[in-house]
């Protein structure tokens, strides 16, 4: 009997000290195509670490890579969750960037760069602060008002680069404007 009360008490003691959370100090993390990689806390990629995404990555709170992040054609990195999410790309070329979070914002740590989209699908928004977002030629947004916006309150922009000339959609409202 004490052995399955140790046991218990070992347990509850594990279980109350989860933080459900991804450190990845120097390994190598690879999430393949048509797979979906779920963490219910922070991502910590450092140390040399690698993580290459070519299914969905979902994060609900914050993702620190200061190590190497390859974004694969049509991979997605989605926020979820309620609260605030930092983001720190360390200069990493992203395919699909979604913010499906229902309260809270992404908050970029440094400049994003975007090959394929960021798509608004909760009603929370990515600010910018002092940070830019760059959308490579053909990379799409979908911020209307009825999701999120990207938020610029310092000196951050977005800017959409093209390869040719003619014409590109580029929407930039506010709450009531867009």
């Amino acid at each position: 009997m004490m052995r399955k009360y140790t046991f218990f008490v070992f347990l509850l003691l594990v279980a109350s000290g989860l933080s459900a959370q991804l450190i990845n100090d120097g390994g190598t993390i690879v999430i393949q195509q048509n797979a979906t990689l779920v963490v219910e806390g922070d991502i910590d990629n450092s140390n040399a670490g690698t993580i290459t995404n070519n299914g969905i990555l979902k994060v609900k709170d914050n993702f620190n890579n200061t190590a190497t992040l390859i974004s694969g054609a049509a991979s997605e990195i989605i926020f979820t969750g309620g609260a605030n999410s930092e983001f720190t790309t360390n200069g990493a070329s992203l395919a699909i960037v979604k913010n499906e979070k229902t309260a809270g914002d992404v908050v970029l740590m440094d400049d994003m760069e975007v090959t394929e989209a960021v798509n608004f699908v909760g009603t929370s928004n990515i600010v910018l602060g002092a940070h830019s977002v760059s959308l490579a030629d053909g990379a799409t947004t979908d911020g209307t008002g009825s999701t999120g916006w990207f938020v610029t309150d310092d000196i951050g922009v977005v800017e959409k680069f093209t390869d040719a000339a003619g014409t590109a959609s580029f929407d930039v409202g506010d709450a009531s404007n867009l």
